[in-house]
């Protein structure tokens, strides 16, 4: 017998058979060489052979060795195949696991709306009216200004176990805090408090008495009602204010005496403040950006600065003030201002909207403008760019902005890149729905964050930094979220779904969802579901990938155990080859019909009418475990018997799976009549026949029983079964149904596992088999997978890129790209949170109809998973919204793309 050897997959390739190939008989004679030209022709041949070498070593270089080798190209061993043949080579790891950004979201509520298990504010902290960075006694933390009082949080985290400790500061100091009042920190620890009748200063620092001791104080602002903004020029140790009564400016004495006066410039009321320090100083090495210098005291005249240049410098920095109708800008010498659009007259400014927010990138220089239209950045160089909807801005309606040094950490696919680009830290960009993450120095945005999952009620009202820099507080209208960002990498998130595992295994060794209490994920309690062997399958899978690329023995004991339960499923029914739906005790309370009393294992009650489903879920699992699992002769003929039961037990009865009732149950169907004239079946007809197809491929591959490769060849055939026409073959090449009101996405599920069901199997049998059955099927095969994965892949699903890329050798980046964007913006909350995304204005609109006849209710590109909710594979991820429930889904749907990805060496 001849060694097999991979071999790339043409497009001609059906043609070519193993008996193309022509073998000498030893009687045979040979013609001798010819004498003329024959050193010539020796010459020619060695430097034609060396250019091809070369040519082949610049084209591996300049592109990588097979960017898309069809499916007999660098294949995965094998191992325990009925065959002898030695292990082929696994593929050349092609990803380096860096470590990224995952943000971690304590939840807090305000006593009279505690959720879940989440923190509940103490009862004395009343509506939040503001928060700040600051610190206390050199003690970083949070300022919490209430509408009656003033607190000082410390131990703000959402990682670590401790709690929020909220220092009383207004009542430790007698101070009378008042609704619309606003606080200012200061670089050296003190902080303002403006209320609308007084100005207070503390100083917090460690040299204060107590936790802040009350430097100065006055009483000249009885004019305001409202007080909007404060921000600090340290260039002149100034606090500005911005009121309903106009702009204010506050000065501190050498006695000690805060002076409060009103700006003769802008007297309009003042929303929002921001003031950034000198950009230009001799001292710094680089360039420097744009400042300005006056002309004719009307409009500055741009002046581009360099190092020592001393005329350049601008000490007091930059003062930007919002009203209704300007964006006024100070440079200690001048003022000017720039017009703000009129939406009722159409009268366009600069900025959308009156500004909400104003916040400036130190790294950069640029400064923020938010409204409720949009995103303004003003660049260094005085140049206005929008960001709106176009430009990834996922809402508007902004209330609010902080600029955060932390970068997010989202390392490329490929090797030697930066793992993030420019760091120039984020912009929080706080909505009416939820907040977004601008990247400054990549000007892109960096997730969308609403709902449930991320923060308690709806509206972003305030932010403030915390957390040594990694971190923010978001206060919302029901209570505040410390967010954290914390850098993992996909073998630590492995690591948190393995230790839910415990919680959703339930008797006989099943994998379920859990039912909840008010969403505490502790009272878990695993419940029935029509798929249990469905969902258990992707779990077995990933433990015997588990197994086999770590050696853990509890992932082979965990393997075995899913496995058993899987068994149990099959022999509960007591029919031979029909599995159940699912199983409970006979003292549990079911609902539903379809139920029986076992007579083969009594005390259990069994849900019979198994769907195809259940076939494709246990067809999926039991060549792994066969293979990678399976410690014994005995252990794999466990295995190899119950796919020979269940197979053949479909097979002899003309490829139906009959209930208990007699009667084929309502999916499980493979016949050639019903899949090829049955309107009823159409969109069964392709998927239905891959999967009888992978099914037989595999009994044979496991069993080594003629009979089922005997039965592939009838269905495969354009020939009959008795006098139906069968010609499974071409059934398979356009299985996926692109029919919008029938793009049923379970469906994807219910080809892939087929898939990789037969491409395995074929990679398991003899070489003259392999040869003559990949022949045989030879472009229809590759053609369904291809026309399939053409529309899957739009899914940016891990699974489908794993199980494309081991059937046909497909490694390109973007295939790489998609499978690690999946894997890392998968919630680590696995609670069916509602989601709400139809508001959004950053996404297109599907204009066709779903299966529920209803057009616009999609998305054109899919988003990242931590932003809507598919926690199975047979969701729809262009699904926008979502209702809530209280339960949890199992962590199979990541676990098993994650560890079949690394037994694949594509991780």
């Amino acid at each position: 017998m001849l060694p097999s050897s991979p071999r790339t997959h043409s497009r001609n390739s059906s043609a070519v058979s193993a008996a193309s190939f022509h073998l000498r008989e030893p009687s045979e004679q040979v013609e001798p060489e010819a004498t003329f030209g024959n050193r010539g022709c020796k010459i020619f041949a060695l430097v034609y052979l060396v250019g091809c070498i070369l040519v082949s070593a610049f084209y591996v270089i300049a592109y990588g060795k097979n960017q898309h080798a069809y499916f007999y190209t660098e294949e995965v061993w094998v191992p325990g195949t009925v065959t002898n043949q030695a292990p082929l080579k696994p593929k050349i790891e092609l990803f380096a696991d860096q470590p990224y950004t995952e943000w971690i979201s304590q939840r807090w509520t305000y006593f009279n709306s505690n959720f879940s298990d989440w923190p509940v504010l103490p009862e004395y902290v009343d509506a939040i009216q503001q928060l700040a960075a600051g610190t206390v006694n050199g003690v970083a933390g949070v300022w919490v200004l209430t509408r009656s009082k003033l607190y000082f949080g410390q131990n703000i985290s959402a990682i670590t176990s401790a709690r929020i400790q909220f220092v009383p500061i207004s009542s430790l100091l007698s101070l009378q805090v008042k609704a619309h009042s606003r606080i200012a920190t200061t670089p050296d620890g003190r902080l303002y408090l403006f209320t609308p009748s007084n100005v207070t200063l503390l100083d917090c620092t460690p040299q204060a008495t107590e936790y802040c001791d009350i430097v100065a104080f006055t009483s000249d602002t009885s004019i305001i009602t409202s007080v909007y903004s404060l921000t600090f020029s340290e260039s002149t140790n100034t606090l500005w204010a911005g009121t309903d009564a106009g702009l204010f400016y506050a000065t501190l004495s050498t006695d000690n005496r805060l002076n409060v006066t009103l700006s003769n410039t802008v007297q309009d009321p003042v929303q929002t403040l921001a003031w950034r320090p000198s950009l230009a100083s001799p001292s710094n090495p680089q360039p420097r950006p744009f400042i300005f210098a006056s002309s004719d005291g009307v409009k500055p005249v741009k002046q581009r600065c360099h190092r020592r240049q001393v005329a350049c410098e601008d000490p007091f920095g930059l003062l930007v003030v919002g009203t209704e109708r300007r964006l006024y800008f100070y440079d200690g010498s001048m003022w000017w201002f720039e017009w703000v659009s009129v939406w009722r007259n159409s009268k366009g400014g600069l900025v959308d909207g009156p500004p909400t927010s104003l916040v400036f990138a130190p790294t950069t220089g640029e400064l923020f403008v938010s409204n409720n239209v949009s995103l303004t950045r003003v660049n260094v160089d005085y140049t206005f760019d929008r960001i709106g909807p176009l430009q990834g801005l996922p809402y508007n309606q902004i209330n609010t902005l902080l600029f955060s040094d932390y970068t997010v950490v989202y390392p490329p696919v490929g090797a030697g890149q930066e793992r993030v680009g420019v760091a120039s830290g984020t912009v929080w960009v706080g909505t009416a729905k939820g907040y977004a993450l601008y990247d400054v120095g990549n000007q892109t945005f960096r997730g969308y964050f609403y709902g449930r999952r991320w923060h308690s009620g709806e509206s972003i009202l305030g932010l403030a930094g915390c957390c040594g820099g990694q971190g923010v507080v978001v206060l919302s209208d029901r209570g505040i979220s410390v967010v954290e960002a914390e850098e993992w990498t996909l073998q630590q998130k492995a690591a948190h779904y393995q230790a839910m595992l415990q919680r959703h295994t339930r008797p006989p060794g099943l994998v379920a969802d859990c039912s909840l209490t008010d969403y505490i994920p502790s009272t878990c309690t695993p419940q029935t579901n029509d798929n249990d062997g469905l969902w258990t399958s992707l779990l077995v899978v990933a433990e015997s990938c588990r197994y086999h690329v770590t050696k853990d023995p509890q992932a082979q004991a965990n393997a075995w155990a899913l496995f058993k339960g899987m068994k149990f499923l099959n022999n509960v029914t007591g029919i031979h080859g029909l599995m159940a739906r699912s199983v409970v005790t006979t003292n549990v309370s079911v609902s539903g019909d379809m139920w029986y009393n076992s007579t083969a294992i009594p005390g259990w009650l069994w849900k019979g009418d198994t769907s195809s489903d259940e076939v494709a879920g246990h067809m999926f699992a039991y060549p792994l475990v066969h293979d990678l699992v399976a410690s014994s002769q005995d252990h794999k003929s466990e295995v190899s018997g119950l796919v020979d039961s269940i197979v053949g037990y479909i097979k002899n009865n003309s490829y139906h799976l009959i209930d208990v009732t007699n009667h084929s149950t309502t999916w499980g169907v493979w016949a050639p009549h019903p899949l090829n004239f049955e309107l009823s079946r159409a969109d069964q007809h392709g998927i239905n026949a891959l999967q009888i197809m992978s099914y037989l491929l595999s009994a044979y591959h496991l069993t080594g029983k003629m009979e089922y490769l005997d039965a592939w060849k009838e269905l495969f055939n354009n020939g009959t079964l008795g006098d139906v026409p069968t010609h499974y073959g071409l059934n398979i090449i356009n299985q996926k149904i692109t029919f919008p009101r029938d793009n049923n996405f379970s469906d994807d599920e219910l080809a892939f596992l087929p898939y990789f069901v037969y491409f395995y199997s074929l990679k398991g049998l003899e070489a003259k088999v392999r040869a003559a059955y990949s022949t045989l099927l030879g472009d229809m095969l590759t053609a369904s997978i291809d026309r399939t994965w053409r529309y899957a892949r739009l899914e940016r699903s891990s699974v489908w890129a794993a199980i494309y890329s081991y059937a046909t050798g497909a490694k390109d980046p973007s295939l790489i790209e998609d499978l690690v964007w999946n894997l890392r913006t998968w919630p680590l909350e696995l609670i069916e949170w509602g989601t709400q995304n139809s508001h959004r204005l950053d996404i297109t609109f599907n204009p066709e109809q779903d299966r529920n006849f209803q057009a616009n209710t999609q998305s054109v590109r899919v988003l990242p998973a931590n932003e809507r909710t598919q926690l199975r594979w047979n969701g729809n991820p262009f699904q926008l919204d979502s209702d809530a429930s209280s339960s949890e889904t199992d962590p199979g749907a990541w676990l098993m793309p994650y560890w079949f990805a690394r037994w694949l060496k594509l991780l």
